[in-house]
């Protein structure tokens, strides 16, 4: 796997990932390995089959919204459009709702079991703050 661009690359993205989140890499290095020869497996046969994409109802991530894969690079096209974070409307609400969210979820952040993206948005949808 390690002589695999993509393999490499991804490999080196979920220690990243482990860091981020708090985990020790050291004690689930081989899960990731196991993790990523899969999902490379999946890839090969799903573009051996000719999808160039999947998409998923994605619940771990979100709230079950399709989240969408590119497998080759000719799938996604680049586009003219620009998204600016709207800062103003993101104080408007969240900052309210943050000092809760944060006292409600206090002891998960310290045991490392909230996604941070739970309390960055405060439940909200996040692409509701970019115009």
């Amino acid at each position: 796997m390690k002589k695999d661009t993509i393999g490499s690359v991804e490999y080196k993205a979920r220690r990243q990932r482990s860091k981020y989140v708090g985990e020790n890499f050291h004690n689930t290095k081989y899960q990731e390995a196991v993790w990523i020869d899969l999902t490379l497996k999946f890839r090969d046969w799903c573009l051996q089959n000719k999808y160039s994409s999947l998409y998923y109802e994605n619940r771990q991530e979100g709230n079950g919204e399709n989240s969408f894969v590119s497998l080759t690079d000719d799938v996604v096209s680049p586009t003219d459009n620009v998204l600016l974070f709207d800062e103003l409307l993101y104080r408007k609400i969240v900052a309210p709702i943050l000092p809760c969210m944060i006292n409600s979820n206090f002891s998960q952040l310290r045991n490392a079991e909230v996604m941070i993206d739970e309390i960055i948005w405060a439940g909200k949808d996040p692409t509701a703050f970019w115009r």
